[in-house]
């Protein structure tokens, strides 16, 4: 998933064109994806908040209403044990596996709380 604009990225952990984000140093790492999107309605939008060993968390959203909606993902994790970038992925049931929703906002964060 794309996050087209970068606000703060102290440490230079994300990197915008592969729209992941690498921890620049060992220790606990706390991550948070928003996004408030638009989805045909009647469809299950899943996102995946993704590592290179896995999903940190997960999120299912059922598109039954209006179609306009918002998911929050957040996750702790101990960058130590297993480094490697970290990304959102979004999957629209009923179709090839891609997405393809108009987002309205998004926003991604991870942040360093305590150091090792």
């Amino acid at each position: 998933m794309d996050f087209d604009n970068v606000r703060f990225n102290e440490g230079g952990g994300f990197n915008d064109d592969t729209n992941r984000f690498t921890p620049p140093n060992s220790g606990v790492y706390h991550y948070s994806a928003n996004i408030s999107f638009k989805a045909p309605a009647g469809r299950v939008v899943q996102f995946f908040l993704r590592h290179s060993g896995g999903d940190l968390a997960r999120a299912e959203v059922d598109t039954s209403g209006s179609g306009y909606e918002f998911v929050n993902m957040d996750a702790t994790w101990d960058s130590t044990y297993r480094g490697g970038p970290v990304w959102v992925n979004a999957f629209l049931s009923g179709s090839d596996g891609n997405l393809e929703v108009k987002y309205l906002t998004s926003n991604f964060s991870g942040h360093l709380v305590y150091q090792k």
